[in-house]
C-alpha cells in the first residue's frame, strides 16, 4: 500500500494572540486578568487565552 499523499500543506496556526489590558473601571475584567495572569503562571495556556477572550467579548470596542 502507497503512502497517501496531500495536495495542500498542512494548516500551520500561529501563537495566540497578545492579551488585552481590561479597563480599570470593571472589576469583572480585572478579576479576569489576574485569573489569565494566574494561569499562564501555571503554564495553562488554554484557560489564559479563555480569560482573554471573555475581556475582548466583555469591551468588543476595547477600554472606554
Amino acid at each position: 500500500m502507497s503512502p497517501r499523499r496531500f495536495q495542500e500543506p498542512p494548516v500551520t496556526l500561529g501563537l495566540p494572540l497578545p492579551p488585552v489590558d481590561p479597563p480599570p473601571d470593571c472589576q469583572e475584567c480585572v478579576q479576569r486578568a489576574a485569573d489569565r495572569d494566574r494561569a499562564t503562571a501555571a503554564g495553562d495556556l488554554a484557560r489564559a487565552i479563555d480569560m482573554t477572550v471573555l475581556i475582548k467579548r466583555h469591551h468588543p470596542r476595547g477600554p472606554a
